[in-house]
């Protein structure tokens, strides 16, 4: 069967860690890898590694913990206190409106409209850079979800 780009790498691997062990000489090694980089069959890159010992596979790095959602008001929160917040400003605002003539009352509830709209983007944004911030080992926390180490 033929071999790809990665199974040449984890044999060369292999290969650079029997000659740190001094399992192999500097003259082997050198032999050995050309040889590997030439390998076109598993049968070829078996013969490489056939008289080293096994070196056994690295223990799965533990999943760090998450980090606990950040403290404070959360987006639906935002929208839900928001929502009733212009409600409220705008109902009182007709009212006034209603009753003293439209173009009389300035629309002040639009301004309550833009506070609340850049309370609810500066949650979103300190959301966001909380989830994405890498943990302790470099793994990103929504890498981790995956399952697969983030590189």
């Amino acid at each position: 069967m033929r071999v790809g780009d990665r199974d040449r790498e984890v044999v060369v691997d292999g290969l650079r860690t029997a000659y740190e062990e001094g399992r192999l000489d500097l003259a082997e090694f050198d032999d050995r890898l050309s040889r590997a980089g030439a390998a076109g069959t598993f049968g070829e890159l078996n013969e490489l590694v056939a008289d080293l010992p096994a070196t056994p596979a690295a223990p799965p790095r533990p999943r760090p913990a998450r980090r606990p959602a950040p403290s404070g008001m959360r987006s639906a929160d935002v929208l839900r206190a928001g929502s009733f917040v212009v409600l409220v400003n705008l109902g009182y605002w007709l009212v006034l409106a209603t009753d003293q003539g439209f173009d009389q009352v300035h629309p002040w509830w639009v301004w309550v409209v833009a506070l609340w709209g850049l309370g609810l983007l500066g949650t979103e944004l300190y959301t966001k850079r909380c989830e994405d911030r890498q943990g302790i080992d470099g793994a990103s926390p929504r890498a981790l979800d995956d399952g697969q180490p983030s590189t």
